[in-house]
């Protein structure tokens, strides 16, 4: 096809370009490589791609094999594809974009093997996916115009002239005139831009040639040395014993032998180490969307900024009191305890009709009765999760109007007679005094909207120092919000206790689970409601962003926008939380309630900001040589979110008990492990690519 070509062992010893752009492989061995002035070496399975134009130098080992995708000049111009700088050996960091151009490359060099014209689009799709990588996570600046005029734009002619005419008795003094230089200044900046003399490129170019034509055709060694620009056969035979080590006729009979070789043997074998990549191709597809400026940080982690004080799991929001009554509540208050630790509940509701607190006799003299109260406070007593009681809400007895939200009962109205309502208070504390020997906190029933303008308001009455705490907070008031059982609220969580946890002593997130709910929408599990878990007992994403934040260390090395890194005071263990949030989009987010139906099918993330990936680099500084494991807990849309489970199997409208189980099961982070060693410069790069929504935990501890 015209837009790509392949060719396996394309190399050459002496510096070249060509108009195409050209993406090459190492299929095995290794591959020396001089360009601009720079030599490195490539082994198997490293990528390297040359800019149209560009002057490179490559020599291959003995048995070595590259396979080469040349992309035609058109292409590259109508993809808007500057100068790209793309190479494995030399580019850490970018393992995850590279592994994603080898994807690429390999389902279209099957394609071309196997379908040849019919896999066409196919290639092509691919094709035009390689380019728009390589235009957002490795293009260069542009080359200013004077330069590309004056240097660029004038060799590249030359060179073109000298390729199409080496076989033909060309000179330095034939080439200047016609491009009306002297002599004297294109040996200079010849040798200046190509490392090597005028008349050593023209050797060598036609020695390639020769060599290329010995190996390709059955033409004579006459005819061949005269193709290739030379006075007599016997000047090709020394020049070409010196440059390959052998005779043409012998270098000949090498490449036949090889070429049948490779054919039984080596060949097949060369292209597994690229088209074994066709298999991770899919789960590399989030790299193919758009992403932002990558965030390079150099962290010292022998930097200490004291310890992290998180306060994530201080406490939690469970709903009202009469929940706490209910097994399904309980349970789900029991594994909370047990994974995330939390220390404080906090609750609405107790003085309730439901929980039977105040009672009034025929005369309207008041008294209380303590029996709900007991079982809620002797449960949390018996997890060791203390209560942030709240004097809510009126008794409808007592309550200057009988108007009732949330069900059948949370009366919201002043109480009509405020003796009786402060007979209630002095008695539930007395009763809890006695019965407990606590006294609740002071700061439980403070619900922050705005922290910074509590803050200032604190600082203004002079209470500053006061502990605060933020109780019932959830990114919306409203209970069928569907982003609240996505990936977003994973993100919300991380986000919001990192950025205000010097601030805040407890986040009471609520809540911990759907169950404590007034107002279930619907029949689906995932009904957008506000826990942590559904009311099943299945956690969300939200549930695992607290799991992570409780996996962090005692001492913060630094934090910033969308990440935190910790460490052991020993500085062994490295731990670093990210997250990429992104907010809700106000003119897509959907305000209103959706059928059933439309709930199992509507895209929930479309409501939200597409702001792109999070590409991150630490330059962790510090560390001891040595080796080191790297254990990465990601949890996306596409690991840890039960609700895209749900969403993946058929959304059921009923969850069995087999499907819960499944759901549970599958809606673990992601686990990825891997080996790295820190030399003498005890420098360690840690990169990663967040999705939209995306949290992920990285460990780095010293074996």
């Amino acid at each position: 096809m015209d837009e790509i070509r392949f060719e396996l062992d394309c190399d050459t010893s002496i510096p070249h370009f060509h108009d195409e752009m050209e993406l090459l492989f190492v299929l095995s061995g290794r591959l020396a490589v001089m360009i601009n002035g720079i030599n490195f070496v490539m082994k198997e399975e490293d990528i390297i791609v040359f800019d149209m134009f560009e002057y490179h130098e490559i020599y291959r080992e003995a048995g070595g094999h590259t396979l080469s995708a040349f992309i035609r000049q058109s292409l590259v111009y109508q993809a808007n594809i500057g100068k790209i700088k793309c190479c494995s050996c030399i580019q850490p960091g970018r393992e995850d974009y590279f592994r994603l151009l080898k994807a690429r490359l390999a389902i279209m060099y099957k394609e071309f093997l196997e379908h040849a014209a019919d896999g066409r689009m196919t290639i092509l799709s691919e094709l035009y996916a390689v380019l728009s990588v390589l235009r957002q996570h490795f293009a260069e600046e542009e080359i200013p115009e004077w330069r590309m005029r004056e240097e660029t734009g004038r060799m590249r002619e030359i060179l073109l002239y000298v390729g199409s005419h080496c076989q033909e008795n060309i000179s330095l003094q034939t080439v200047a005139e016609r491009f009306y230089l002297s002599p004297s200044y294109l040996s200079r900046e010849f040798k200046r831009l190509m490392h090597i003399s005028f008349s050593e490129y023209v050797r060598k170019l036609r020695l390639n040639k020769a060599a290329h034509m010995l190996s390709a055709t059955k033409e004579s060694i006459t005819e061949i040395a005269m193709s290739c620009g030379f006075s007599n056969v016997n000047t090709f035979i020394i020049n070409f014993r010196q440059q390959f080590g052998n005779t043409p006729n012998g270098y000949r009979k090498a490449e036949e032998k090889k070429e049948k070789e490779e054919e039984a043997r080596e060949r097949p074998l060369s292209i597994m180490s690229l088209t074994k990549y066709i298999s991770c191709a899919e789960n590399l597809n989030i790299l193919l969307k758009g992403s932002e400026e990558p965030v390079r940080l150099k962290i010292d982690i022998r930097k200490d900024s004291g310890k992290a004080r998180l306060n994530h799991n201080v406490a939690i929001s469970v709903g009202w009191a009469k929940d706490l009554m209910f097994e399904n509540v309980r349970e789900a208050v029991r594994r909370a305890k047990r994974e995330i630790e939390f220390q404080y509940a906090y609750f609405h509701g107790l003085l309730d009709d439901s929980m039977d607190v105040y009672h009034e006799k025929p005369d309207g003299t008041p008294y209380l009765s303590f029996i709900y109260v007991d079982m809620v406070m002797d449960f949390l007593n018996s997890v060791d999760i203390r209560p942030c009681i709240e004097f809510g809400f009126t008794p409808t007895k007592l309550a200057e109007r009988q108007t009732q939200m949330f069900g059948l009962f949370s009366c919201l109205h002043l109480p009509s007679d405020l003796k009786k309502w402060a007979f209630i208070v002095e008695g539930v504390l007395r009763h809890l005094i006695e019965r407990y020997g606590v006294v609740p906190s002071r700061n439980a029933d403070i619900l922050f909207k705005e922290v910074h303008m509590v803050k200032e308001i604190l600082e203004e009455q002079g209470v500053k120092d006061r502990p605060t705490f933020l109780t019932a907070w959830n990114s919306t008031i409203w209970q069928s919000d569907l982003g609240n059982d996505t990936c977003f609220k994973a993100a919300f969580i991380v986000k919001n206790i990192l950025e205000n946890t010097e601030d805040i002593r407890a986040f009471a997130f609520c809540h911990l689970t759907d169950n404590t709910e007034r107002m279930i929408t619907g029949q689906n599990t995932y009904y957008g409601g506000y826990g942590l878990m559904t009311y099943q007992g299945i956690p969300k994403a939200s549930y695992l962003a607290y799991r992570l934040l409780g996996e962090l260390e005692e001492f913060v090395v630094d934090r910033g926008t969308g990440y935190i890194v910790t460490c052991t005071k020993d500085r062994k263990k490295v731990k670093i939380l990210l997250y990429n949030y992104s907010h809700y989009n106000r003119e897509r987010h959907i305000d209103y309630v959706l059928s059933d139906e439309e709930q199992r099918t509507y895209d929930r993330y479309y409501g939200f900001e597409d702001k792109g990936m999070l590409d991150v680099r630490f330059y962790l500084e510090g560390l001891e040589e040595g080796n080191y494991e790297k254990e990465s807990l990601i949890v996306n849309r596409d690991y840890g979110s039960s609700y895209d489970i749900w969403r993946g199997m058929g959304s059921p409208a009923v969850i069995t008990e087999k499907q819960r189980q499944y759901i549970e099961k599958q809606a673990e982070p992601k686990y990825e492990y891997d080996m790295l060693q820190v030399g003498e410069a005890n420098t360690l790069l840690i990169s990663a690519i967040l999705d939209i929504h995306e949290i992920r935990l990285v460990s780095i501890n010293k074996r």
